[in-house]
């Protein structure tokens, strides 16, 4: 059930104006604004802050419901990529394989267990025509803060 918006806005405007008319009943006088108005004056106030917090509460409300049931994008800003777009040539010699050593504890023995495990990775054109390889393969094996010198030089522009 959808809140009515402008019921709430009227009934907004109506506190609004009770209020600023009690306070202008009082303005040009000389006298203090009894403390019976005051309350009046408050609570209408207080009214009008309710019903602005609904307001608040149904506006984000509305917003998040057209948030998730429209599409982010239109259908016009979407297309097919074209035969062969986006394809990077691969070199099947690209690959590498790298074996990578792991300790795991025995759950019933409590024995640490070593396992031997193969990674393989490409090392893209690009990388092997300026002959980054190594450096590269360096870098998946140790990261950069273990990396030889050398490698790291390669690696990370200065």
């Amino acid at each position: 059930m959808a809140i009515d918006t402008a019921k709430i806005r009227s009934i907004m405007e109506q506190k609004l104006a009770s209020a600023q008319s009690l306070q202008t009943e009082w303005e040009g006088k000389n006298e203090v604004m009894p403390p019976e108005v005051q309350n009046q004056v408050t609570a209408l106030l207080g009214e009008f802050d309710s019903y602005k917090a609904q307001l608040d509460l149904a506006t984000k409300t509305a917003a998040h419901d057209d948030y998730m049931n429209n599409p982010a994008t239109t259908p016009a800003s979407w297309r097919a990529a074209a035969p062969g777009e986006g394809d990077a040539d691969v070199d099947p010699s690209s690959w590498r394989e790298v074996e990578v050593k792991s300790v795991r504890m025995d759950s019933v023995y409590g024995i640490p267990i070593v396992e031997t495990k193969a990674v393989r990775f490409h090392v893209p054109l690009a990388v092997q025509a300026k002959g980054y390889a190594p450096a590269f393969e360096s870098y998946l094996r140790k990261g950069l803060g273990e990396m030889g010198p050398q490698d790291r030089k390669i690696i990370k522009p200065s």
